[in-house]
């Protein structure tokens, strides 16, 4: 990444450029000072996140910024990056949110991005909650596909999120379908932590 212009290496990430450019600018508006992601795979979106907080002024360190996934394959162009910015935890969430520390005052930031089938994504934010600051921020990749739509939903109704809706709902068109719906991934949609 450049300091004069935003640049993402997008192989090692299944982000579209807008969606890459968006968690950028919602980490860099918000530093958040503690903050968790979830299907780090090979580590494209850590790294998009880190570099978002070192423009802030607010760089990571492994003590703030958490990557959860069950089987990480982190590129080693993101590993030398990250080695000194996060925390890689290799496990399966929602178990594996019990490993994150205790935060007095929250996780101000979440990306969801791991498992995509109804019930996994319900679970993850429903674990996820309690563990959120009051108006922290969670951004749920491929939310056009529909099984993750139907698990923030599930969650939202649940209550303690407030929805803020699909922020990028430019869907990628596949050849699969379920249930005979044509499958969409892609997309970012936004909750907030609810309480004062």
């Amino acid at each position: 990444m450049g300091s004069n212009r935003l640049e993402f290496d997008l192989q090692h990430t299944h982000l579209q450029p807008q969606e890459a450019t968006l968690l950028y600018a919602i980490v860099h508006a918000m530093k958040p000072r503690h903050l968790f992601e979830v299907g780090s795979f090979q580590g494209g979106s850590a790294r998009i996140i880190a570099q978002a907080l070192i423009d802030a002024g607010q760089p990571p360190t492994p003590a703030s910024f958490f990557m959860i996934d069950p089987e990480p394959r982190i590129s080693p162009l993101h590993a030398a990056f990250l080695e000194d910015k996060a925390t890689i935890i290799a496990a399966a969430s929602p178990a594996a949110y019990q490993t994150l520390p205790r935060v007095a005052a929250g996780f101000d930031f979440a990306f969801i991005d791991g498992d995509h089938a109804e019930a996994a994504v319900h679970a993850d934010l429903l674990v996820a909650r309690p563990l959120l600051a009051p108006g922290a921020i969670v951004l749920c990749h491929d939310a056009a596909y529909a099984q993750t739509k139907r698990g923030i939903d599930h969650a939202v109704r649940d209550g303690g999120f407030i929805d803020c809706g699909d922020l990028i709902a430019s869907p990628v068109w596949t050849e699969q379908f379920e249930d005979g719906e044509r499958v969409l991934w892609g997309g970012l949609r936004m909750l907030r932590r609810a309480g004062a």
